[in-house]
C-alpha cells in the first residue's frame, strides 16, 4: 500500500501506471485495457490480466471469460 497525500491507494502493481491514485475518487491510473478502481480487472472484451488480450470470438461475441478468454454470451446459443 502507498499512500499518497495521506490517502491509501492499493493500486493493482501490475495493472497501474504507478502507486498513486486520484486523491478526490481513489482511482488509480491505470494501463490500456484495464479498468476498475484499483486496475485489477481487464476491460470488457479483453482478458488474461495484466496483459489483457482481446477474446477472439469471430463475431459471435464481444465477451469472454476474463480468465480463460472462452467466450461467453455467443450469438444464436
Amino acid at each position: 500500500m502507498v499512500k499518497f497525500w495521506n490517502k491509501v491507494c492499493n493500486c493493482n502493481p501490475y495493472g497501474s501506471k504507478s502507486n498513486n491514485c486520484d486523491y478526490n475518487s481513489g482511482k488509480c491510473d491505470c494501463y490500456s485495457n484495464i479498468e476498475s478502481q484499483f486496475c485489477d480487472k481487464c476491460l470488457p472484451g479483453f482478458y488474461n490480466h495484466p496483459k489483457c488480450i482481446k477474446c477472439n470470438c469471430n463475431g459471435m461475441s464481444e465477451e469472454c471469460d476474463q480468465f480463460t478468454g472462452r467466450c461467453i454470451n455467443c450469438k444464436g446459443n
